[in-house]
């Protein structure tokens, strides 16, 4: 049904899926399932992009944007990241306070350069300094269960509105030490299931998983920052994530039942 009005999708999600570097343009997960989509639907699907961090800031940067772009459908990821990635910076910034505070400001100038991003010597003074000084979540567990969760509800407000919640999946090991992943892996794990548990209170779609999907799918390929997905892995993440989407699409392409549409695939 193309030329019928296009279903909008906006994508509420971390630096990976909203990677800017010209490798991966066009070829980003949300990207990837959208044509995907098309392809398998036969309709046009706008997709507006939207860097998020799950802060108190969130529920109501989601309030603008609901009302701004009308969406018919909130694709919610929830990256391990903020509650999980472990930052010297931010653990001296807690020990000495104000006067720490210039050193996490430069630390993150550093890392968003990509000269220094890029070189191995940097990325590798950064994990010694993980391993001998330690780190600090940017935010705990419990904070952001509870901003997504008050994000979730705003979405959840338009009953015509198809919400899927993606739980952090833990799809790289950024860990310096092995006790540093399972400290990681068990924040991840509880956060999975309380937005798990939010879903079927909503409702609505969820994307998850039990297990790392370093275990699962293996330790995904890299941009030269060594941090963010090129574009092979935006291609792999794509296609295990998209029946989720699929699913969630399907009542709102009333002439193609889910049936119907996964036999084009």
């Amino acid at each position: 049904m193309m030329g019928a009005k296009p279903i909008k999708v906006l994508w509420l999600s971390n630096s990976n899926d909203n990677s800017t570097a010209g490798e991966v343009r066009g070829l980003r997960r949300p990207e990837r399932m959208m044509a995907m989509l098309s392809e398998a639907t036969g309709r046009d699907f706008e997709l507006v992009m939207k860097l998020t961090w799950p802060s108190a800031g969130f529920p109501p940067a989601v309030e603008r944007w609901m009302e701004r772009e009308a969406p018919d459908i909130v694709w919610l990821n929830v990256a391990t990241f903020p509650f999980a990635y472990e930052s010297v910076p931010r653990r001296l910034e807690r020990w000495f306070g104000r006067f720490g505070r210039p050193i996490r400001k430069a630390s993150a100038a550093a890392a968003a350069t990509p000269w220094l991003a890029y070189n191995p010597l940097f990325r590798g003074a950064r994990r010694l300094a993980q391993m001998t000084i330690g780190g600090d979540a940017a935010l705990s567990p419990q904070q952001v269960v509870a901003n997504v969760s008050a994000g979730a509800r705003v979405v959840a407000r338009k009953e015509d509105r198809v919400l899927v919640i993606e739980g952090p999946r833990g799809r790289h090991d950024m860990y310096p030490s092995r006790r540093a992943a399972r400290r990681a892996e068990a924040k991840r794990l509880w956060v999975h299931r309380e937005l798990r548990a939010l879903a079927e209170d909503l409702h609505c779609g969820y994307c998850g998983s039990d297990q790392p999907l370093t275990e699962t799918m293996g330790e995904p390929t890299f941009q030269r920052d060594r941090f963010h997905s090129d574009a092979p892995s935006h291609e792999l993440s794509a296609r295990v994530d998209f029946e989720v989407l699929l699913e969630a699409v399907s009542p709102l392409v009333k002439d193609s039942p889910s049936d119907s549409i996964r036999a084009k695939l």
